[in-house]
């Protein structure tokens, strides 16, 4: 970290390293430039190497939501079923 609170970028080859306001933004950074982590998810911004690691992500994360759904479901019914 740097002065005032910057985050700063010290894989950058230039005269002044490159500076952040966040980690975020500098993590952010690391990903998109130095780590070649150029497709990203639009839901929980995470980034991928690959499209196909991107695509396989998404899946993982639909498939959890619809356990999620379905879970709610089931308990929903185990409420209803209790109170009647």
């Amino acid at each position: 970290m740097g002065s005032g609170g910057e985050f700063l970028c010290l894989t950058c080859k230039r005269d002044e390293a490159r500076q952040f306001s966040s980690k975020e933004g500098l993590e952010e950074h690391n990903n998109a430039l130095h780590k070649k982590l150029k497709f990203k998810c639009v839901d929980c911004a995470n980034r991928f190497k690959t499209k196909c690691e991107l695509e396989a992500h998404v899946l993982e994360q639909r498939e959890a939501k619809r356990e999620a759904r379905r879970e709610a479901k089931r308990e929903e019914a185990r409420r209803r079923k209790h109170t009647d």
